[in-house]
């Protein structure tokens, strides 16, 4: 008996999934900061820089966990985003 849904149960009739949420942009700006902070804590050459560069990521990971904590308690349908493009 064939699978009326596609192979794996139903993704070959979906051509393409998107996902946007509020973070989304607080996430896609953290990455390149997030980056270069990572690389200059490797190959700083005294302890004060890497401990600067390394308080931003923590500042970082606290900002989108503090984000994402707000809006799961005062809107959680913002963090719910989905759209689906179905083959025609």
């Amino acid at each position: 008996m064939v699978n009326p849904f596609g192979l794996f149960g139903g993704q070959g009739y979906v051509r393409k999934i998107t996902t946007r949420t509020v973070l989304n942009p607080l996430i896609w700006v953290s990455i390149p900061i997030f980056t270069v902070s990572a690389i200059c804590v490797l190959f700083a050459p005294d302890l004060l820089t890497k401990l600067v560069f390394l308080g931003i990521i923590v500042a970082l990971l606290l900002a989108i966990f503090v984000a994402f904590f707000y809006f799961a308690i005062k809107d959680p349908d913002r963090l719910q985003s989905r759209r689906t493009r179905l083959l025609p």
